[in-house]
């Protein structure tokens, strides 16, 4: 039980050191891949330092990381393994499933959006995602947001979204 707490935990901090870093590298306002690395030469060495050490200690197959400061982007890398089973390395550019903390961040995310007044609330999901298919009834980014959308499945075209679809339409 004991073993299993701590690779849960483990687990936990891992997603969250990752999902930190990929929020910093997205609040970046001018970040983009093109960009060459600044990172002053005697930082580098600290921070590979500071990662290898968190993933000796929590025993972290592989994670990316990045560097933004003041607004800019300043270095990334891939340390170790993103996937072990299949023996592909971690890049700066390698994607995690972050499962339900991406709620969180994505929700922070949007309010400062908002905050700055480039996200609509009540605007049509589709201004910001124009292939998400049209319904009987607006759909705004704020019902999404609070899970109040109706949208229950990923997959379009299924026999069980249609019929969800329907249900929704009787009640307004």
């Amino acid at each position: 039980m004991k073993r299993h707490q701590n690779s849960v935990l483990r687990l936990f901090s891992a997603r969250l050191l990752n999902t930190a870093l990929l929020l910093a590298v997205l609040s970046a306002t001018r970040f983009s891949s093109a960009q060459e690395p600044k990172l002053s030469p005697e930082k580098q060495p600290q921070i590979e330092a500071a990662i290898s050490k968190f993933m000796a200690s929590t025993h972290v197959p592989g994670l990316s990381a990045a560097v933004v400061e003041d607004g800019r982007f300043e270095w990334a890398a891939g340390f170790a393994m993103a996937d072990l089973e299949n023996n592909v390395p971690a890049t700066e550019h390698t994607l995690y499933r972050l499962a339900s903390i991406s709620k969180s961040l994505t929700a922070t995310a949007a309010m400062q959006l908002f905050e700055r007044g480039q996200l609509d609330l009540d605007a049509p999901v589709q201004k910001y995602c124009p292939s998400f298919p049209q319904k009987p009834w607006p759909i705004t980014t704020r019902q999404v947001m609070a899970h109040l959308s109706g949208i229950r499945h990923y997959k379009s075209g299924s026999q069980e979204l249609r019929k969800a679809d329907r249900s929704w339409a009787e009640l307004f």
